[in-house]
């Protein structure tokens, strides 16, 4: 049997929060990184392993994420 929780309001359910996500963003979106570059930069200076797929999944979060703002941006201008 298994038994499992509910996950609480607000809590992500990926393997990396906000921060790690943002770093992956900037160094594909403001650095032009490759995602294997993102995957060497990400264990070298920050030791945090992440896959390829991983970067992928993080880059979609990203984008996702700031899909709102973007659009009220473009209403603006």
């Amino acid at each position: 049997m298994h038994v499992r929780a509910q996950v609480p309001d607000g809590v992500p359910t990926g393997a990396f929060g906000p921060s790690v996500i943002a770093m992956i963003a900037t160094l594909i979106g403001a650095y032009r990184l490759s995602k294997r570059q993102v995957v060497q930069v990400m264990q070298t200076i920050f030791g945090v392993t992440v896959s390829l797929g991983s970067v992928v999944r993080c880059q979609v979060q990203a984008s996702e994420a700031v899909l709102e703002p973007v659009a009220e941006a473009h209403g603006y201008v």
